[in-house]
């Protein structure tokens, strides 16, 4: 619960409040310093990518750089949650980012296939080491103050990438083709010319649904769904590493950007995390790979894989393909099946970028978490008859704004900035029906909850309940529960379990106006344990609530017009309620 009181500063703003938690972290490990209690905070760190100067700038669009020592903070801190402040996005716009890193350690297993002699060919299995460069600093999250949003950043051998994709506007930045010497940008996509960012005319060629795994065992409607965490294995052409001039790490890279942002859209649509844990690339060209249709390929990829790759443990297996296919296909409601099996053809190998020379494009991450629904149990969004969210398959632009991955919305006016980075509800109903009815194994190695920084505002002397738990986020499938609370708090505030699970109640100290803090302990699966802040602004009693400098029949009238309702404004003893203790505090601090 945080309080907003008449006569204090409201927010206006994500930005301001985004300012206002900074200081009070800020404020509150001054005066914790030397406290007896586990103390743990959210680190913020400035932007990564900065706005730099460039007389090549295309209109809408700002050019950026990576600001190297921003990044080595990053890449130490972010495992287990980062804010990074200021990020660019477009001219005179930035966001701050709640995002978490991408674990190098978890790095897939990484084959390069080369050929010796004609006809010889040998498998080089990259190091440890060599993989978790490959991995780069792949952050995800959202915007601070926009849980709802979708953000990621690759930052790596492939070069600079980002999308953010919020309720009204889609931003992206982009470093534009492999090795050609585009300088970054950060751009809203409807904002730079048209005919600089051309969409390509990219077709979906899955085939019917396959429901061979037999009834749909669970609604998608009802609280949130079981967590889960799939295994993707990921197959590739020689054509898809030429798109980074052979650079192996760099192929890889974006490969494992592509699955981790496709992994976020899933976490926060549908509860279900994708790991890669196994990419093969081809420094040959004599790769296995010849049909020429997205379907034909999609079918030879299978065969091939059910003979030759049944080692490789997955839940699906995806093809990234740099050939001009056409574009992509998949077998619906097939994960953990024989038929589990997805191909993005087409590929750009880089994030949307406006170029001159009015090449068409796609927008990589879409078409990959796009076959992967289907994969996952999801069909296009027009084939849902009545309940379809949009006809853009049909020619109606009309609801093309806003639209989802499973939709063809890009083909209307506005392209890739029409979607959302997420599934529409009728989408999301179809993979958790076919999640629950499957028997996938969703084990993965156990890592360390995140305990999200919280922060409220109270009354000297006033209780306000803090839900701490709301915002934290599990790293594995087991829940995250509340084991310990530091009492009292830096300033002498009072900490008890609050009424619900994952509350705490937190009663202010009489000592004024000032920033007070706590600590809490989370437990995640078995004893992985996170540590947590919560920052308190405390707020004078003050019964002014007209704000003119004095307690008088105003405030009076003010009072009784908001009797036995919730209004903070009023709720001068934070009980909940504007009753008659609250009268009494006004009427101790009348002046007339």
């Amino acid at each position: 619960m945080t309080r907003f009181p008449r006569h204090a500063s409201r927010p206006s703003s994500s930005r301001h409040r985004a300012a206002v938690v900074a200081t009070a972290l800020t404020l509150a490990a001054a005066s914790g310093a030397g406290a007896e209690r586990p103390v743990s905070q959210i680190p913020r760190v400035p932007s990564p990518i900065v706005v730099v100067e460039s007389i090549s700038t295309p209109p809408g669009a700002v050019a950026v750089q990576i600001d190297e020592v921003s990044l080595a903070e990053i890449a130490e801190v972010a495992s287990s949650g980062v804010v990074i402040e200021g990020v660019p996005f477009a001219p005179g716009v930035t966001r701050d980012l709640f995002v978490r890193r991408l674990d190098p350690d978890l790095a897939p297993q990484i084959d390069v296939v080369e050929e010796l002699d004609p006809g010889v060919t040998a498998v080089n299995t990259l190091s440890p080491d060599e993989a978790r460069s490959a991995v780069g600093v792949v952050l995800v999250g959202s915007a601070l103050g926009a849980p709802d949003s979708r953000a990621i950043l690759s930052i790596g051998p492939a070069g600079l990438f980002g999308a953010l994709s919020e309720a009204d506007a889609r931003f992206l930045i982009s470093s534009g083709p492999y090795g050609k010497g585009h300088p970054p940008l950060a751009f809203d996509p409807l904002k730079v010319p048209p005919d600089m960012l051309e969409q390509l005319l990219w077709i979906c060629d899955a085939p019917p649904k396959d429901d061979s795994a037999g009834a749909m065992a669970e609604g998608g409607a009802a609280g949130t769904p079981p967590c889960r965490q799939l295994h993707v294995a990921v197959e590739t052409d020689h054509e898809y590493l030429k798109l980074f001039a052979g650079n192996e790490l760099a192929a890889a890279n974006y490969a494992i950007a592509l699955v981790a942002a496709s992994s976020e859209i899933l976490t926060a649509d549908a509860n279900a995390r994708l790991g890669l844990v196994y990419l093969r690339l081809w420094k040959t060209a004599s790769d296995p790979w010849t049909a020429p249709t997205p379907y034909t390929q999609l079918v030879e990829f299978r065969s091939h894989w059910n003979l030759f790759m049944a080692s490789v443990s997955r839940d699906v297996a995806h093809f990234l393909s740099g050939r001009p296919l056409g574009g992509g296909s998949a077998w619906t409601a097939t994960v953990c099946g024989l038929n589990a099996f997805s191909l993005s053809s087409n590929l750009n190998g880089f994030f949307p970028y406006p170029l001159v020379d009015h090449d068409p494009q796609n927008w990589d991450i879409v078409v990959v978490s796009h076959e992967l629904g289907h994969n996952l149990g999801a069909i296009h969004t027009h084939q849902h008859g009545v309940n379809s969210p949009d006809s853009c398959f049909f020619g109606d632009c009309s609801s093309a704004w806003g639209a989802t991955i499973m939709s063809y919305c890009y083909l209307c006016p506005g392209g890739i900035a029409n979607l959302v980075l997420e599934y529409a509800q009728v989408s999301i109903d179809e993979i958790l029906n076919k999640l629950g009815a499957v028997g996938c194994d969703y084990s993965w190695p156990v890592a360390t909850p995140v305990a999200v920084a919280d922060w409220a505002e109270a009354v000297e002397g006033a209780s306000v309940i803090v839900p701490v738990l709301a915002n934290d986020e599990p790293a594995n499938c087991g829940p995250v529960m509340l084991v310990g609370i530091s009492n009292p708090s830096a300033l002498g505030g009072s900490i008890e379990l609050g009424p619900d699970p994952g509350t705490v109640r937190y009663t202010a100290p009489e000592i004024g106006a000032g920033i007070d803090s706590f600590a809490y302990t989370i437990v995640g699966e078995g004893v992985q344990v996170g540590l947590g802040q919560v920052s308190i602004v405390l707020l004078p009693m003050t019964a002014d609530l007209d704000g003119d400098g004095g307690v008088n029949g105003s405030d009076l009238g003010l009072l009784l017009g908001l009797w036995e309702s919730a209004d903070a404004a009023a709720d001068l003893d934070g009980s909940g309620v504007v009753d008659g203790s609250d009268l009494g505090i006004l009427l101790g601090y009348w002046t007339g």
